[in-house]
């Protein structure tokens, strides 16, 4: 997943140092892949209620944290 150039998110007018910035859009990879085999484990439960179109957005959530 493609994280912002640094300065392209305008902070002016507020506190947040570069370091701050720099943590705020740091993507804990492993830890969201666990949160998609969860994810996968709760919409079993829903079975064919579940509209497709959540469970094509989680694979193409996981994808992109596999990239």
């Amino acid at each position: 997943m493609a994280r912002p150039a640094p300065g392209a998110i305008n902070t002016s007018g507020t506190k947040v140092t570069a370091a701050e910035m720099d943590e705020l859009l740091n993507v804990d990879k492993e830890a969201w892949l666990a949160e998609v085999e969860s994810i996968k484990a709760n919409y079993v439960s829903y079975g064919a209620k579940l509209p497709k179109e959540l469970a094509e957005q989680l694979e193409l959530l996981e994808s992109k944290l596999k990239k």
